[in-house]
């Protein structure tokens, strides 16, 4: 099943914590380790799926913005190449609050 590159933004929450690895991939350690938002977005066909959430701080985003998938890259591989991964950003310009 394809899932639709938009939907509606659940529920979100701060990780503030470095996850275990693995699974996580990050390179920093977790002194170094910077926290970022991490949200379930809804789509039609009432599937939710988790993901970092981009281009937000905490208080610029709300339950039911209208959310998008973008990649964002969060780390590099042995050789210094850029490692990506899925996150939803605000569909609208207008998320500053």
């Amino acid at each position: 099943m394809d899932l639709p590159t938009e939907g509606e933004l659940w529920t979100w929450t701060t990780q503030s914590v470095r996850p275990p690895s693995p699974p996580y991939a990050g390179a920093e350690s977790a002194e170094d380790f910077s926290p970022y938002l991490v949200g379930y977005v809804a789509f039609e066909s009432g599937v939710c799926v988790e993901g970092r959430l981009a281009e937000v701080e905490p208080g610029g985003v709300r339950i039911g913005d209208r959310m998008h998938i973008v990649p964002v890259e969060y780390s590099t591989d042995s050789q210094g190449a850029p490692l990506s991964t899925f996150a939803f950003a605000p569909t609208s310009a207008e998320v500053t609050r």
